[in-house]
């Protein structure tokens, strides 16, 4: 089946399409492609998200399934203005921060009038938010128009929330959402409380003048709003400056950019580097990315983001030497950087450069601190031999999990590779202790015995491991030592 989820952002697309794709795990998952072009025509499964609604221009008519998000449009609003800081909106520019605090602040207090609320969110966006609203509302009700009434589903953001599946479900004739397997996502929204909290944020006054350019898209979907006629409710702590500031904050670490604080000073080179951000991440006019990110260094050539920048623009053009090097020089700037270890370590994988994966993996280990990240740690070390450096590894991951038999077993083989016999014995004891029907488990316990010249006991090891899972018998060769071995005992 194909199937295409429509609608325009903050609309419960994300949700919509997490919740199908988990119904659907064998097809082609496309989410937000630049254009459906024959995406449907070149795939026979295949369930894709699609928000480019202006640039649209055919093809929803080639889908099996066609699934239209939409949201009460005084929800919108809000939800745009909450998420509003992004790359476009103050992400890299402190002045435009300080605007959108101060704004938001004045929302906060009940100061702010309906002039006030779409002042803000033009400022914000650069674009007038009512005339785009109503603009994507229009496109939405004209794509709606020339679809087959049997080809597609209405989907209010608000039912899917409230986790009324049904009708989702009936329409692709399989289990969605509740009923289906669990994404997670639309759970996390459930949770909250900001799909019954925007009418605070509008007066009567507000409302009217709203209610006038989303009248037809209402009426329509069958919203019928009345504002709220109750005193203000305080803000949660997540609808306030200081989460806002923490969010800029996070994308600015998380991309080498300096973080904010109220009257710090403002960085150059910010609105080059927005063009060449947008541009990568949209993967239009790269050639053109790299002239506005080198603008952008010749502006602060001290701050590291911008030389990352320029090496993700450089590798998605296949120039992966240049973009090397230019990480280095980034990594020099900011060594703690984990998304410029992790390309570089992704460089040396592709280069086959099996010490430089290892240190730079060795750095990202220690400085990204998670299990997953020291796990693969310790399988490089084995396979460069540094068993030594692979126990500490080892010890560590026991020291924080105690009660996970799978680091045991490891720990167990690395001991066994530094010929630690009798400790890999206890090591491996103890995850079977933990888990006693794991196949892997006496697969290791069963070498840990033949080590310490207990052969009889090692072939009944192996002979459960076997049982267990085939796929983990221990080799022919190997129990054909050991038999002999306990023949001669």
């Amino acid at each position: 089946m194909k199937i295409l989820i429509l609608g325009t952002p903050k609309s419960g697309t994300t949700a919509l399409f997490d919740a199908v794709c988990g119904s659907f795990p064998a097809a082609l998952h496309a989410f937000e492609p630049i254009t459906l072009g024959d995406l449907a025509q070149r795939n026979k499964r295949l369930v894709c998200k699609f928000l480019r609604l202006f640039t649209y221009d055919g093809g929803a008519e080639n889908f099996d399934r066609v699934i239209l998000a939409v949201r009460n449009r005084f929800d919108f609003l809000i939800s745009a203005l909450f998420f509003a800081p992004s790359i476009c909106h103050g992400f890299t520019d402190n002045a435009a921060v300080d605007r959108y605090l101060a704004c938001i602040d004045k929302l906060r207090a009940g100061k702010a009038d309906v002039t006030d609320l779409c002042d803000l969110l033009s400022d914000i966006s650069e674009v007038d938010q009512l005339a785009y609203l109503r603009d994507i509302s229009d496109k939405l009700l004209h794509i709606q128009a020339s679809l087959s009434k049997s080809k597609y589903l209405v989907a209010r953001y608000e039912d899917i929330m409230a986790g009324q599946y049904d009708s989702l479900t009936q329409f692709l004739e399989r289990p969605v959402g509740a009923a289906g397997p669990a994404v997670g996502w639309s759970d996390y929204i459930k949770r909250t409380t900001s799909i019954q909290n925007w009418p605070r944020y509008f007066s009567q006054r507000d409302f009217l003048k709203f209610s006038e350019a989303f009248e037809g898209f209402h009426d329509h979907y069958g919203y019928r709003l009345e504002p709220c006629s109750g005193a203000s409710r305080s803000a949660s702590w997540d609808e306030t400056g200081a989460y806002v500031t923490k969010v800029v904050n996070r994308f600015r670490q998380e991309n080498a950019l300096p973080p904010y604080s109220p009257g710090s000073r403002r960085f150059a080179g910010t609105r080059d580097y927005e063009r060449a951000f947008l541009a990568l991440m949209r993967e239009e006019n790269l050639e053109e990315a790299v002239g506005f990110v080198d603008e952008a260094i010749l502006q602060e050539p001290e701050i590291a983001g911008y030389h990352r920048l320029k090496a993700r623009i450089l590798l998605a053009l296949g120039r992966k030497a240049s973009a090397e090097a230019v990480a280095t020089a980034a990594l020099n700037l900011s060594p703690k950087s984990t998304d410029l270890l992790a390309l570089l370590r992704d460089l040396a994988v592709e280069r086959s450069d099996r010490a430089a994966e290892l240190a730079f993996h060795r750095d990202l280990a220690k400085l990204e601190d998670k299990e997953a990240a020291w796990r693969r740690l310790i399988f490089l070390l084995i396979r460069e031999q540094a068993f030594d450096e692979a126990l500490l590894c080892c010890e560590e991951l026991l020291g924080r999990f105690p009660a996970n038999s799978a680091y045991w077993q490891g720990y167990a083989r690395v001991l066994l590779h530094c010929s630690r016999h009798r400790d890999a014995l206890q090591a491996a004891s103890k995850a079977l202790e933990l888990s006693p029907d794991a196949a892997a488990h006496w697969a290791v316990y069963a070498r840990s015995l033949a080590q310490v010249d207990r052969p009889r006991e090692a072939l009944a090891a192996a002979d459960k491991a076997a049982q267990l899972d085939p796929r983990k018998a221990v080799p022919r060769g190997v129990l054909d030592a050991w038999e002999a071995r306990s023949r001669s005992d």
